[in-house]
């Protein structure tokens, strides 16, 4: 009994050895997280009430970083590469464009993401042709739901609406702007401009009578001193929630210039 009682105490002992003698377990190292990065976008540019833009170059940036930028092809398409150097912690990344014939609505990029492979992104892009009246060239161009809306607060709102340069005749006097269009629908005309301060002013809005589809625009020669250079015609803000414009409507506006 003493012989089997020694054994015993011995093979605790060395037990007890065996279990303080192992190395204790190495803390885990935490696994660091994916770096932000665009999704690779795929793009199509257009034209409001028409074909695609070609020719025109995309990018992405967060100042002062961007992407490379890449050119739209025949048909309007281009993509961007997924980019890891403008994206971080809350940042807001804009689409720009390199292009003297369209106008664009500001669009910010799909958020940057840690997913290791996201899924790309489609977006189709629309641009309105860049208008402007003068004297002797009239603008003849259409309306429809597919046209932008525009505005900021503190300037006038419009939608589907279209907007257009409103250089002032160089002789001094009164502008008048005529204004005729087709269609069923409640056509509006808005002037605006910039004060020494280069804020908006709102200068004028003509509200056609019910079933009239002509209207003139007077801009007299005090308004030169506010700097008039936009015109927006359309329908008001908020109209594109009720409806919107029920048929395409086909506007033309001239610029006559009265002398002093």
């Amino acid at each position: 009994m003493m012989i089997w009682l020694a054994i015993l105490v011995a093979a605790i002992g060395s037990f007890a050895c065996s279990r303080q003698a192992a190395p204790p377990t190495a803390p885990s190292v935490p696994i660091p997280p994916a770096p932000l990065a665009t999704p690779l976008i795929r793009g199509i540019l257009r034209e409001t009430n028409g074909g695609p833009i070609a020719g025109v170059a995309v990018w992405l940036s967060r100042w002062p970083q961007k992407t490379p930028e890449v050119v739209s092809d025949a048909s309007g398409s281009f993509v961007i590469p997924s980019s890891r150097e403008i994206c971080g912690p809350g940042a807001v990344v804009n689409f720009n464009f390199r292009d003297v014939n369209h106008w664009y609505k500001p669009t910010l990029a799909p958020a940057c993401t840690t997913a290791s492979n996201p899924p790309e992104a489609s977006l189709l892009l629309k641009g309105q042709p860049i208008l402007e009246l003068k004297v002797g060239s009239s603008v003849v161009t259409t309306l429809s739901n597919d046209d932008l809306d525009w505005g900021e607060p503190g300037e006038y709102q419009c939608g589907p609406c279209k907007q257009i340069r409103f250089p002032l005749p160089s002789t001094p006097g009164t502008a008048l702007v005529h204004l005729s269009w087709t269609g069923p629908d409640p056509v509006h005309l808005w002037l605006e401009g910039e004060n020494h301060d280069y804020e908006y002013e709102k200068l004028a809005e003509l509200i056609p009578v019910p079933g009239d589809h002509t209207m003139t625009l007077i801009a007299p020669k005090e308004f030169r001193r506010l700097y008039p250079w936009l015109l927006k015609v359309g329908l008001p803000a908020g109209s594109r929630n009720s409806g919107g414009f029920s048929a395409l409507a086909t506007v033309q506006l001239e610029l006559e210039s009265v002398p002093e």
